[in-house]
């Protein structure tokens, strides 16, 4: 599969994603923390939410080794990673 690369996410591009998802969760009945479609993202200081991903547990083992290692969580990186791709400064990937 080809992955069209992309520039920084814009708050505007994010806004309609995040609407975009919402709709189309309602008509499947998934929970929702809102069922209304929000006109502004969540704040910068919101708590956070849980995300599941299913990753290589390969991969997990290093990353949790080195995370000890660097005395950080797995969170604190993958948050780190995640901000740096909406960013556009991962490349590649």
């Amino acid at each position: 599969m080809t992955h069209r690369m992309h520039g920084p996410i814009t708050e505007t591009e994010a806004l309609a994603s995040h609407r975009r998802l919402i709709r189309l969760a309602m008509p499947h009945g998934r929970r929702t923390p809102h069922r209304h479609l929000p006109t502004t993202l969540p704040p910068a200081d919101a708590l956070r939410t849980s995300s599941i991903f299913r990753l290589p547990p390969r991969t997990m083992a290093f990353v949790k080794a080195r995370a000890e290692l660097e005395g950080r969580t797995v969170t604190s990186i993958v948050e780190e990673a995640l901000r740096a791709y909406s960013r556009g400064d991962v490349v590649n990937v």
